[in-house]
Formats: C-alpha cells, sequence, structure tokens
C-alpha cells in the first residue's frame, strides 16, 4: 500500500483486510536454509503421449557445483549465450530443424551449484540426428575452447548492450 493516508482507513476495505490476512505469516527467525534437496545424477528419459501431431522435444538439463559464486556465474552466464548462438546456428540455420532453440543457465550462490539446460522441439524422425548433432556442438565447445570470432562477436554485444544501459539508465 502506497499512499498517505490515515491506517484507520484501511478497517473499511474488507478485501484488502482479507487479502492481507490470507498472506502466510513469517514463523521462526526468517531465516533460508539448505532442505537438503539434491537433483539425482545421471540422464533421464522419457516419453509422454499427448496432443494429436506427433511432436518430439529435446531437454538436456546438466548441473553442478561451483566454488566462486561471482566468477562462476559470469562465466555460466557467457556460456550459455556462446551456446546459443552455437546452437541456433547448427539446428536451427544450418539443419533447418527446429526455431524453438533455447539455452537456459540458473545458479544458486546459496547451494553453489548450476544449472545448464537446452531444450527445443522437432519432428521425432529428426530426434536421433538432431541430439548428435547437440552432443557434437557441446563437445566441441568443452575440446576446443569457444571459437574466438564467437567471444568478440559476445563481447562487443554486451559492451554496446552496456553502454545502452548507462545511457537510458
Amino acid at each position: 500500500i502506497v499512499s498517505a493516508f490515515p491506517l484507520s482507513n484501511l478497517s473499511r476495505c474488507s478485501l484488502l483486510t482479507q487479502t492481507l490476512a490470507a498472506l502466510p505469516s513469517e514463523s521462526g527467525d526468517g531465516e533460508r536454509g539448505d532442505d537438503g534437496a539434491r537433483r539425482s545424477p545421471g540422464a533421464l528419459e522419457e516419453t509422454v503421449y499427448a496432443g494429436v501431431e506427433p511432436k518430439a522435444r529435446l531437454r538436456w538439463r546438466f548441473h553442478g557445483s561451483f566454488e566462486d559464486p561471482v566468477e562462476s556465474r559470469v562465466v555460466i552466464y557467457a556460456l550459455r549465450d556462446v551456446i546459443d548462438v552455437l546452437l541456433r546456428e547448427e539446428i536451427r540455420q544450418q539443419r533447418g530443424a527446429a526455431y524453438d532453440v533455447a539455452v537456459n543457465a540458473q545458479t544458486s550462490a546459496l547451494l553453489q551449484e548450476y544449472t545448464f539446460t537446452v531444450d527445443f522441439s522437432c519432428d521425432p524422425a529428426r530426434m536421433a540426428e538432431l541430439e548428435q548433432a547437440t552432443g557434437d556442438v557441446l563437445r566441441r565447445v568443452q575440446e576446443n575452447g569457444i571459437p574466438s570470432a564467437i567471444v568478440q562477436a559476445e563481447q562487443t554485444m554486451n559492451r554496446r548492450g552496456h553502454e545502452v544501459e548507462l545511457r537510458t539508465n
């Protein structure tokens, strides 16, 4: 509630009072803690039959721990941007196989762990081919590093974005 009015006027608004009363109260010391839940190791493969038309979805999720939250976070998010560019070029532009290639990264400073996700939908008949192509892209980055042209393009794009943010504040 943002305004300058007497708090006694709140009693006249029953909807607001009911809404505020329904919110959970803070119990305990208010500190968040580690509940011990962890992701299970290994691969999980699911087949879901739904809808009318056949459609396949590839979703690979990688997770692990990192030690320096700030430095590792920067590296993980930069890697996300680079993998996103590489997979869009391979899966969407070169193979014309998917429009919705998405790469996402999340980090948890509390647990000091990351999650890295690759996700797209495609024709079920091309799933094996696209799984192989996705794995090849990830292996190339792992074995050879990131191509310098892509590093320079990402740095330029990030610098321009930062300059725009400084101007528009």
